[in-house]
């Protein structure tokens, strides 16, 4: 007996060390991302205002001219106004039919909404110029505005309807007993509802203030587009200085935000595992079918045949879909990369925020930072990191830039992502396993990742989507020989649509159904949970 005693002792002793080991690799792969992540704005942002304050900044009162900085704050504020009013006013009418109707063919329209959320917005844009000569929008901030709007549209009604679904089910039960279902909805769903609208029209907002290519597209001067253009230029400094007044306004706003997203999320878990109740729109209901039919296939019927003429000649479309297949592949694989990446990190920093105080506290204010830095002021700082002549400038002339570029944007967005999924583990189930003896490694192998599969799967798509979509970081970081479909997309819509442009549209279109697919069944599969409309129904 003494020697079997003696070996299960020093199993249980080598079992310890493995686990300690595991879990003390664990922190220090997140502190060193962490580290990381924060170090590029904070060496972008803290190298400017030292240059500012010592007077190593040649031309430093047009650079922080308040003048200047009020035109570029007019421009963008009048850019998002009308894309957040378009996004929301559309969002939210076919976010309520899709979501809380009996409408015959809302499956179709919250199908067409994701595929259209997964399509890249140069691929729209390609669509669109050639329809519409780009000369004729140039220098109009109402159709920036407006073609953001509709871009962010699809995102908008996604997440609209999501919101309005997850409203309180028993408030609503009550309500229905001394009024009419559409007067419940008006009185009681969408008051419930106004954290998220402000939480959509402050994510729209965002997207649209730290949009690039649109914006220079059109020669518009917004903060995005200002801050690329210094850098063009040669002015580093000028174009970090130029952003300090656009981050500092986002980042107050999400912070103001942050109460209205927390009882946001509250209600989300109330209503999570709930079928809504759908009003009945009774003679209406094929009408406003017919209405949304005719939305979904207007852009169709009157962009697609504008870009068929650039296929007339199938051995040129075979030569420039050889040339554009490498750009292609290179794009798929950086957005998977930085997909699976995000998903996994996201888990252990939603962890955190939702179970440390001040470590949780730390790392929202990180996640603020992020969100309301341009892309090309996070793809200045990561150059003027890396571009150097020993290890780091291996790194910078390979794909791995990219791919780190692409986690450090989004990985704010898979943290809030996660946060309401985390938000449903109970604070119980980790107590217990810690009383059990579980570690950190126990409880991701056991607890997390298994509760969490489907939001990792839901992560990882939108991470996918928006990598693949592209950012001004991409342009500025691409390495020689390493050109990815956006920075070409980027590149050459200055001059026209031609049959190089209209193939990638098409390529980057198909690429756009398989991440379509996967959200479509994640749609499908909450569903199911939630038991509407009936067991085994799909999206």
């Amino acid at each position: 007996m003494q020697p079997q005693r003696a070996a299960g002792r020093q199993f249980i002793r080598e079992a310890w060390r493995r686990t300690a080991w595991s879990d003390a690799t664990v922190v220090c792969v997140h502190v060193a991302l962490f580290v990381l992540v924060a170090s590029v704005p904070f060496y972008v942002f803290t190298e400017a205002v030292v240059a500012l304050v010592t007077g190593h900044v040649p031309h430093a009162h047009e650079l922080v001219a308040l003048g200047r900085w009020q035109h570029l704050l007019v421009n963008t504020l009048r850019v998002g106004g009308l894309a957040v009013a378009t996004a929301l006013t559309l969002g939210t009418a076919l976010g309520l039919l899709a979501f809380r109707t009996d409408l015959p063919l809302r499956r179709v329209l919250i199908a067409a909404s994701v595929v259209a959320f997964c399509i890249p917005p140069y691929v729209t844009l390609v669509f669109l110029f050639a329809r519409v000569p780009i000369f004729e929008w140039r220098g109009s901030l109402l159709a920036c505005g407006l073609l953001n709007g509709l871009l962010f549209t699809p995102l908008a009604t996604l997440l609209l309807g999501g919101i309005f679904a997850a409203a309180e089910r028993a408030v609503e039960e009550q309500a229905l007993l001394d009024a009419r279902r559409a007067q419940v909805l008006w009185r009681i769903t969408l008051p419930q509802a106004r954290p998220g609208v402000f939480a959509v029209g402050l994510l729209v907002l965002l997207l649209t203030a730290t949009e690039f290519m649109l914006a220079n597209t059109l020669q518009i001067r917004t903060f995005a587009e200002e801050v690329f253009t210094q850098y063009a230029q040669a002015r580093r400094i000028g174009a970090v200085l130029t952003a300090l007044p656009m981050v500092l306004i986002l980042a107050v706003l999400l912070l103001v935000a942050r109460p209205l997203l927390r009882e946001l999320g509250t209600h989300a878990l109330a209503g999570f595992a709930e079928s809504p109740d759908r009003l009945r729109l009774g003679p209406w209901r094929w009408p406003l079918a017919l209405a949304c039919l005719a939305l979904l296939l207007t852009p169709v019927a009157v962009l697609g045949p504008a870009l068929l003429k650039y296929f007339d000649d199938p051995n040129a479309v075979r030569h420039a879909a050889a040339a554009l297949l490498p750009p292609l592949l290179r794009s798929v694989g950086v957005a998977a990369a930085a997909g699976v990446f995000v998903a996994v990190a996201a888990v252990g920093y939603a962890a955190t925020i939702r179970w440390r105080r001040w470590a949780g506290a730390i790392l929202v204010g990180l996640v603020v930072v992020l969100l309301a830095t341009p892309t090309p002021v996070l793809g200045i700082g990561l150059i003027h990191l890396f571009n150097h002549p020993d290890w780091r400038g291996d790194l910078h002339d390979s794909p791995v830039i990219l791919v780190l570029a692409a986690v450090i944007r989004l990985l704010p967005v898979g943290i809030v992502l996660l946060l309401p999924a985390i938000r449903r583990i109970p604070q119980e189930l980790i107590w217990a396993a810690r009383v059990d003896g579980c570690m950190r490694t126990g409880l991701y192998a056991h607890i997390l990742l298994p509760l969490l599969r489907r939001d990792l799967l839901l992560v990882g798509v939108v991470v996918f989507v928006l990598a693949f979509a592209g950012d001004a970081a991409t342009v500025l970081l691409a390495p020689p020989a390493w050109e990815t479909v956006y920075v070409y997309a980027a590149n050459n819509i200055h001059y026209g649509v031609y049959r190089d442009l209209a193939v990638l549209a098409i390529l980057a279109g198909l690429c756009a159904l398989l991440p379509a697919a996967l959200l479509l069944s994640y749609l499908g599969s909450v569903e199911r949970v939630a038991g509407r409309p009936s067991q085994g129904q799909r999206y």
